[in-house]
């Protein structure tokens, strides 16, 4: 599958390399062939020449008419259907990792206030309980970071990159293949990381620019989970 930027028309009509129009010297041939045709065609028509074709009706024009008013429909349902299962698959997605989470948390809190409510502690006791708040602790930290590079991987889709990749006015790689792509954001993932800022969930603000955003985390990653 190609990738581009559709933001800009001008290079979309200009661009040679991955378009379908000047991909192929026949299609050129062939569409300026039938341009040709029909502006001849039309020209004997309005000058009611003798050669010039006699339609009673316009019933095959109708009909072409009635065709690719029906495929640019079906597209616009394909794409549309595509968004909305997308979204619904990212709702899924997070929907679970809260469910998780908020069983761990349940049972985390349950055994806390249990062991806390015994009068008498031991050792072992306190040892337990001071493992549960780490799990907690760890446990918070973790999916926090899982929901930031999530978001990230979102939020930096292959639309915004090619978006990016245009408004930084490189000259190359404005038209690729999305497994190209792909290989190239494998080998990146080893020297990037989303921007972090450690605090609470209210926090967490989304700026205009889809290229600089800060996620929320309950904890920094250390040096070595980084």
């Amino acid at each position: 599958m190609l990738l581009y930027s559709n933001r800009s028309h001008s290079r979309l009509v200009c661009q040679i390399t991955g378009s379908v129009v000047f991909g192929d010297w026949r299609q050129i041939l062939t569409g300026l062939f039938l341009a040709a045709e029909a502006a001849g065609l039309h020209y004997l028509i309005d000058t009611e020449h003798s050669l010039a074709p006699n339609i009673p009706n316009s019933y095959g024009l109708q009909t072409l008419g009635m065709v690719v008013a029906f495929a640019i429909v079906f597209r616009v349902n394909l794409a549309w259907q595509r968004y909305w299962e997308a979204l619904t698959s990212v709702h899924c997605m997070y929907s679970k990792w809260g469910d998780a989470f908020m069983q761990f948390s349940t049972f985390c809190a349950c055994d806390l206030a249990k062991l806390k409510s015994k009068p008498a502690r031991a050792v072992e006791m306190d040892e337990k309980i001071s493992a549960l708040e780490t799990a907690y602790s760890e446990c918070q930290k973790y999916f926090s970071i899982l929901s930031a590079m999530a978001a990230d991987q979102i939020h930096r889709g292959d639309v915004q990159e090619m978006d990016a990749r245009l408004y930084a006015g490189r000259q190359t790689g404005q038209i690729t293949r999305r497994r190209d792509m792909h290989l190239e954001r494998q080998k990146a993932l080893h020297s990037r990381s989303p921007s972090l800022l450690q605090g609470r969930s209210s926090s967490q603000t989304f700026g205009e620019s889809c290229f600089e955003t800060f996620y929320v985390v309950k904890k920094y990653p250390t040096p070595a989970e980084n």
